[in-house]
């Protein structure tokens, strides 16, 4: 979700409503600072019986900020609305990835630890690429509509909106999938009697 959603705001706020490139990578920028001054505090607290809260907590804030882009970027607010979610996505992006991290490899025996680890940062790139595949996708027949500069039509930019706000439904999607999943509680077999 932290990958797809990117791309979709800085197109938006360059290709649509005429942002500069340095403009529409301060709108990501909150993101990043967030992220940085939420993970060590996260680091600090992390313990093997709070790893499901924080990561429940951090996949709920990602799904929220990413739904108030969506909506944002769809009804066409100016850009600078959008640092707001971009600082609530990177915080939880800091209380997400150091305890997925350390949940894919406890409970793994520690001659397999580092393949556990490979394997978890793998399928995230993984992730991460297919993502912004299926967003770009989302986004391409709107933005041929869009000249480079950012005068675009009315039309054109209504209907860029809307795709924009609908192309950030899918990291939703895959946020709330990720949140329903890692907080279901696993099933543990009975104990024979």
């Amino acid at each position: 979700a932290i990958s797809a959603i990117e791309l979709p705001i800085i197109l938006w706020a360059q290709r649509g409503h005429g942002s500069t490139e340095l403009g529409s990578a301060v709108l990501i920028a909150p993101m990043a600072l967030t992220t940085v001054i939420a993970a060590p505090i996260i680091g600090r607290h992390l313990t093997a019986a709070r790893t499901r809260a924080f990561i429940a907590n951090g996949f709920i804030l990602l799904a929220t900020s990413i739904a108030v882009a969506a909506v944002l970027t769809a009804v066409g607010v100016r850009p600078p609305w959008l640092l707001i979610p971009a600082a609530v996505l990177g915080a939880g992006a800091g209380m997400l990835w150091g305890p997925l991290a350390s949940n894919s490899t406890t409970s793994i025996p520690l001659e397999l630890v580092g393949a556990a680890s490979g394997l978890y940062n793998g399928l995230r790139q993984v992730g991460g690429v297919v993502g912004v595949s299926l967003v770009t996708l989302a986004l391409q027949p709107s933005l041929a509509n869009l000249p480079n500069t950012g005068t675009a039509t009315h039309d054109a930019l209504q209907q860029f909106d809307t795709a924009t706000g609908i192309s950030l439904l899918l990291p939703l999607a895959a946020a709330i999938g990720a949140l329903v999943f890692t907080t279901r509680q696993p099933k543990t077999p009975p104990t024979p009697r």
